[in-house]
């Protein structure tokens, strides 16, 4: 039971990590089109200055495409996903410590079955229940970029933290 406990927090831990990188993917994507509707600004109003004839009519073509793609951005899924995330991964970073915590207590201790079980459950649970909040109209699309740094982090936190070389120098 114990190592279904541990299996949890990995996976847990691989969860926060994961979320981490596709955060840092997502805002990215919003920067750069935000700097894209920047520049396609300050070209609209350059070309504006220069006021002729197809200019002006290259001008005003600009100018509704950035007010199109500006209400657009809101609409992205990206930027659902940046609010949401803001959120998701202080709690799942939270949920993560409260269970190494639990189970440092169940191996310091050497708590019954039963309790480990019992904590398994409220942790799977507080887990939907963070799903079910940050998540629940959001698809989290599978980044497999995202995952492989996701499992590299999660691999170095563990064999950090719980190798019995890194317990025996600190």
């Amino acid at each position: 039971m114990r190592d279904k406990f541990f299996e949890l927090i990995v996976a847990v831990k691989h969860s926060e990590f994961y979320i981490r990188h596709y955060d840092i993917k997502t805002a990215r994507h919003n920067f750069l089109f935000s700097a894209l509707l920047v520049s396609m600004s300050i070209l609209s109003v350059s070309i504006s200055i220069a006021n002729t004839g197809l200019l002006s009519f290259i001008s005003a073509l600009l100018t509704i495409t950035l007010q199109f793609l500006q209400a657009l951005n809101q609409m992205f899924p990206y930027s659902k996903r940046l609010k949401a995330f803001n959120y998701y991964k202080k709690e799942i970073a939270n949920l993560a410590l409260d269970m190494e915590n639990e189970f440092l207590d169940i191996d310091l201790h050497g708590h019954e079955d039963e309790r480990i079980s019992s904590s398994l459950r409220h942790f799977r649970n507080r887990m939907k229940e963070l799903d079910n909040i940050y998540l629940k109209e959001l698809q989290l699309p599978t980044c497999t970029k995202c995952d492989s740094k996701a499992s590299i982090d999660n691999d170095k936190y563990f064999d950090y933290y719980y190798t019995e070389e890194s317990n025996d120098e600190t």
